[in-house]
């Protein structure tokens, strides 16, 4: 089968490899779409630690059964249309039995520790067949869209941490692919104010596109005061930083309101992982701070029926497609800054 493998940074090779032999237990699927994320950018820019090289890279995915397993058989029909979650659970641990699987002990993940979409054929482990990983596509909506729920699952999952909800002012900092779902689902959860800080001018429109209420560039404008001014001198209730920024998760202390909430969706580059956090406004504000990057089994799930139903409308989220054949210039694409999500067809 055709596959696209990374050998180390700057270096992904489109080959001919043994197509997946699957056990009683596992299922092969056909794939159909497969998104690039910014996770797989940062494997191709710098390489990963965590990843035994060469690996397939692609979590963001959807397809059709080609195989199945004779001891899960009973459970899916052959030709079945079907997304998953790429994290692979190990269903025992304490946070797997309460609910928290994405901090599972024992947590691996397609595309990272074991192959992933940017191929023809993918296994899918038993494991995810186990913890709930599969999830059937909805007749109206195409493989593209399914694809792009794995994102967005977890951007649902950082807002049911910060608890985002009906009435609420969130505050988005970063309109990348990320930022714009995340202005989806806070409009989908009820926020009634959306305001987006956004320095590429392009993307301040995509923004509004999306369903921002407001959006600011915190270089020419003074989003601090734009925020105060937009809540009567509260502050937002929930902010969320989807850019991997220093200064951007220390502003977002002094934007939140009393008992307010703040997301950290964005990780930092490696060195730079330490910021200055002025603890009284903490403590004083009664403010909540939460950490988020996956989504569990069930919050995929649910994000599958918030996009059948059509209150999540992904289609215009997909701005290029390319072939296997075409993957480097699918990641030119995407980190160009022209693109929101980037399609790699089969």
């Amino acid at each position: 089968m055709k596959a696209v493998r990374l050998y180390g940074a700057k270096d992904l090779r489109v080959e001919e490899i043994e197509k997946p032999k699957i056990s009683q237990n596992e299922i092969l699927m056909r794939v159909k779409a497969a998104m690039i994320c910014a996770s797989d950018i940062r494997s191709y820019n710098y390489g990963n630690g965590r990843m035994r090289l060469p690996r397939v890279l692609g979590h963001e995915i959807s397809g059709d059964i080609e195989e199945i397993g004779s001891n899960v058989k009973a459970y899916f029909n052959p030709r079945m249309r079907l997304t998953l979650n790429p994290n692979i659970f190990c269903g025992r641990c304490v946070y797997c039995i309460t609910g928290r699987h994405e901090l599972c002990d024992e947590r691996r993940a397609l595309g990272f520790d074991v192959d992933g979409g940017f191929a023809e054929y993918l296994l899918i482990p038993s494991e995810s067949i186990r913890t709930g990983a599969i999830c059937e596509i909805p007749d109206n909506l195409s493989y593209e869209d399914a694809a792009l729920i794995e994102p967005i699952s977890c951007c649902l999952h950082a807002q049911n941490l910060v608890e985002v909800g009906p009435g609420d002012t969130v505050t988005i900092v970063g309109a990348g692919p990320m930022g714009i779902m995340h202005i989806m689902v806070a409009k989908a959860l009820g926020a009634s104010n959306v305001i987006v800080s956004e320095i590429v001018e392009q993307r301040l429109q995509t923004a509004i596109d999306f369903g921002a209420d407001v959006v600011v560039d915190p270089v020419k404008e003074d989003l601090a005061s734009i925020i105060f001014e937009a809540t009567g001198g509260r502050g937002s209730d929930v902010v969320i930083v989807a850019v991997g920024s220093q200064s951007a998760l220390e502003q977002a202390f002094n934007l939140v309101s009393k008992g307010g909430r703040v997301s950290f969706f964005a990780g930092l580059p490696k060195g730079k992982e330490n910021v200055a956090l002025n603890a009284n406004i903490i403590h004083y504000k009664e403010m909540l701070a939460s950490g988020s990057f996956a989504s569990t089994p069930y919050e995929f799930h649910q994000t599958v029926k918030l996009t059948a139903s059509g209150i999540l409308n992904v289609k215009p989220l997909i701005t290029h497609r390319f072939s296997l054949d075409d993957t480097s210039q699918a990641f030119e694409t995407a980190m160009s800054g022209r693109a929101l999500k980037v399609c790699i067809n089969p």
